[in-house]
């Protein structure tokens, strides 16, 4: 019995080693830069630069991770891209072998591209893609993507003015967002969605939604969003000529401790600017960016020794709100230029679009145009045609009212010669000299008439040259598909055929006949 249990323990531990063996464990530096990336995205980004090399070795799946890792911690460190077929690669393979939450990050980072790329419909497209993951799926990391693709497509049509249509997008980034149970999703669209209602001059809706997300980042802790968002809410009461209300929302963000306070004071300083309170506003007023409203209000006050040193030390000083700005406007320049790249490649494809259009236009004239010409010649050849065969038949209709006799004596003298008598001798095989000796008689027996029958049309096949003989020579019609190798009613058809080549009007085999017999 303890040989028994040993064995199944054994055999227990045996399956355990090959079903572990056989799961995928991820490399340990790519599990290392996604747990960095939320809050360390530069360190992530730096430990993802020593590993790309062996990246490109790695097995599919792990490259297609290492892609989308190395994407999100760009994005985290404000790196723009300019091109998308790294993510297209990642995004097709997520698509068919990742879970919904690959695919709709997969999506949501390609859509983040092509915001940087300027490329607002593939933008909007991928978005909308992202957002469309697995809507039955109550993962919260998978709802969680979801709303911030809502969120980036309301602000994509935000960005194009297009406040009104933004909006349900919003709703549904802080519906989705609560779904999650992600704070930072649904602050930042509830303040985007205060945005717009500002944009639209809905100022009610607007305070409301921006004083919502400022208490859900107070709630959480998150001072830079509540920072952030009390400044953008005292600009709105700025806008409304609600003074009190606008250093309301400023005191409110006393003692909060924050990266960057130089937003706060230069809205200090716009705030004591309104109100007339030109000292306070002068001290609030010590960033760089606000240096000529300084020397303004002092200049104002002749106090032109102070304006000069504070010219001086504002130039002197690099301050964090100059800093962030110097890097928003590279930033800003780094888009306008590759805006300016994709028009001037859209430009040049237009370009080339416009000269294939031209160029396949040429062509299809050019066809028409031989088309119609040679249908035309054509047409005129067969009209030239009809008229020579008329004239022909109306020589041929006034020679019968007035037969001679050497021609008459001439048939009678060709039906009792040997060559005659051959074609009418079942048992004769003729060669190719016998129906050019076939042809001369004919010709001079009866005026040229196998000549003429050249002469109507001159592309007349071997084949029919002897019919229209062996016609003439009152060869019955059993001996001639004998002598051709011809069915009956091919032979009839055959007739039709030459007399519409003759003619260039269709016939019957009684009309080919009438004409053969008048020659």
């Amino acid at each position: 019995m303890e040989r028994c249990v040993q064995y199944f323990i054994a055999c227990c531990c045996l399956l355990t080693i090959v079903s572990c063996g056989s799961n995928h464990s991820q490399p340990l530096a790519l599990l290392t830069a996604d747990s960095l990336i939320t809050n360390h995205p530069d360190s992530a980004l730096l430990l993802l630069d020593e590993i790309a090399a062996d990246a490109e070795t790695w097995p599919k799946e792990d490259r297609m991770r290492y892609y989308l890792l190395r994407n999100r911690a760009e994005d985290k460190c404000h790196i723009l891209h300019d091109n998308d077929s790294v993510m297209q690669e990642a995004v097709r393979y997520f698509d068919k072998h990742g879970s919904s939450l690959d695919r709709a990050l997969a999506w949501f980072e390609l859509g983040r591209v092509y915001d940087e790329m300027q490329l607002t419909g593939d933008a909007l497209n991928a978005y909308n893609h992202s957002q469309a993951t697995d809507t039955l799926s109550t993962d919260s990391a998978v709802l969680s993507i979801r709303a911030r693709a809502a969120n980036q497509i309301g602000q994509v049509n935000m960005y194009q003015d297009l406040y009104r249509q933004s909006q349900p997008h919003f709703r549904k980034a802080i519906q989705l967002g609560e779904l999650a149970g992600d704070t930072v999703v649904q602050i930042y669209a509830l303040r985007n969605l205060a945005r717009s209602h500002v944009a639209l001059e809905q100022y009610e809706q607007g305070v409301a939604m921006f004083k919502k997300a400022a208490q859900m980042a107070l709630d959480c802790d998150d001072a830079e969003s509540f920072q952030t968002i009390q400044v953008e809410l005292s600009d709105t009461y700025l806008n409304l000529d609600d003074l009190p209300q606008m250093k309301a929302s400023l005191d409110a963000c006393h003692g909060l401790e924050t990266t960057d306070s130089c937003i706060l004071t230069n809205q200090y300083a716009n705030y004591y600017l309104a109100t007339g309170n030109l000292d306070s506003a002068a001290l609030f007023y010590v960033q760089r960016d606000a240096m000529l409203n300084s020397a303004d209000i002092l200049a104002e006050r002749q106090q032109y020794r102070e304006a000069f040193e504070l010219l001086g030390r504002s130039i002197a000083k690099d301050d964090s709100l100059t800093a962030v700005e110097k890097g928003q406007n590279a930033n800003l320049i780094a888009m306008l230029n590759k805006k300016l790249d994709n028009e001037r490649r859209q430009d040049a494809k237009l370009r080339r679009q416009d000269l294939i259009i031209i160029a396949l236009s040429l062509f299809l004239l050019g066809l028409v145009l031989f088309a119609y010409f040679t249908i035309k010649h054509k047409n005129l050849l067969n009209r030239l045609q009809r008229e020579k065969a008329d004239k022909l038949m109306q020589e041929l209709r006034e020679a019968q009212q007035q037969p001679r006799p050497s021609r008459v004596h001439g048939a009678r003298e060709f039906s009792e010669t040997t060559l005659y008598t051959n074609f009418h001798d079942p048992r004769f095989v003729p060669k190719l000299a016998d129906y050019n000796a076939l042809e001369d008689a004919l010709n001079t027996t009866y005026d040229g008439c196998i000549e003429k029958v050249r002469q109507l049309n001159g592309k007349l096949k071997d084949k029919e040259i002897m019919l229209c003989m062996l016609e003439k020579a009152k060869v019955p019609n059993k001996l001639i598909c004998a002598f051709l190798g011809m069915e009956p009613n091919a032979l009839s058809m055959m007739r039709s055929r030459l007399y519409y080549k003759l003619f260039k009007r269709k016939g019957t085999a009684d009309l080919f006949h009438e004409f053969i017999s008048t020659l």
